[in-house]
């Protein structure tokens, strides 16, 4: 391990404790502080923020399409690559300070294999089960990165339940020739198998605060995290107006039709529109406009 430093993200006034070896991001996570993010990678910009203070620092490789050098010459870094080698002062462009302050703390784990069932031709929903730690809490629309068996590589995949005492974990994967964890899903991976997790990331997350009507927009897998965030909502009797629009190519793509319907039912403000590409019929689903 390095040496650390305390950085302060502003206007939020949250300070954390990060060691030279770690991202800015990573730190954060660790700490339970959310701050926003998608790739990790240096791909997207959604955790781009500003150098106030501190000139230190060095980054691991990123897309310069999320950071264009004369940016990073203007003082904004990617927290998901930034490394602080002194302390430093943050300004945060992208931020929700209710998600900030109400973030969970990364935790590694052991997950078993319960089923890996198919929920379309290329869709698997896999199940499993928390071995140890003894519980990762997360919030539904979060997601877990799962180390891909064999290598170093991980892959991340957001949780369609939501919590429960039980430790049951479930997912909504598309499989795709040549991938690296779900071709191993689709054709080896068997019940009583375990995987290492870590968890929760994300920020795709219900603002308990607010209550304007909702609009969800998904397709293929991810079904996942709507589900997740419709299952929530129903079992705390969340009575939000939500729309919710699924992109599928054809009525074989769609899945968890049923109990999109049950929800419906638990949900008075639930509408689920299908959105096929290639409707057979009229009535198949809402189609493309021409």
């Amino acid at each position: 391990m390095g040496e650390k430093h305390v950085v302060r993200f502003e206007p939020v006034g949250i300070e954390i404790e990060v060691d030279e070896d770690q991202t800015i991001l990573r730190a954060a996570a660790e700490q339970g502080v959310q701050l926003m993010h998608g790739c990790k990678e240096g791909q997207c910009a959604a955790c781009k923020s500003f150098v106030l203070e501190g000139e230190d620092i060095e980054h691991d490789s990123y897309s310069t399409f999320a950071l264009p050098d004369y940016e990073k010459e203007e003082g904004q870094t990617l927290l998901c690559r930034a490394h602080a080698y002194e302390d430093l002062v943050i300004e945060l462009l992208n931020y929700d300070e209710e998600i900030i302050r109400s973030g969970l703390p990364l935790r590694t784990g052991i997950v078993e294999v319960e089923a890996v069932n198919e929920v379309t031709h290329d869709m698997r929903h896999l199940v499993v089960r928390l071995v140890e730690p003894e519980e990762i809490k997360f919030f539904p629309g979060q997601y877990m990165d799962f180390q891909v068996p064999g290598t170093d590589e991980t892959r991340s995949f957001s949780m369609a339940n939501t919590p429960n005492r039980d430790g049951l974990f479930e997912f909504v994967i598309k499989v795709y020739p040549g991938g690296l964890f779900s071709e191993h899903l689709a054709e080896k991976l068997q019940p009583g198998d375990r995987l290492t997790v870590e968890a929760p990331f994300g920020t795709f997350t219900l603002r308990e605060s607010r209550t304007g009507d909702l609009v969800f927009v998904g397709g293929g897998a991810g079904m996942a995290p709507m589900l997740g965030l419709l299952r929530s909502m129903a079992e705390r009797g969340v009575e939000r107006k939500v729309t919710f629009y699924y992109g599928a190519r054809t009525i074989r793509d769609l899945c968890f039709s049923d109990e999109l319907a049950e929800l419906a039912g638990r949900l008075p403000g639930l509408t689920y529109v299908p959105a096929l590409s290639e409707p057979r019929t009229a009535t198949d689903g809402r189609a493309r406009p021409d």
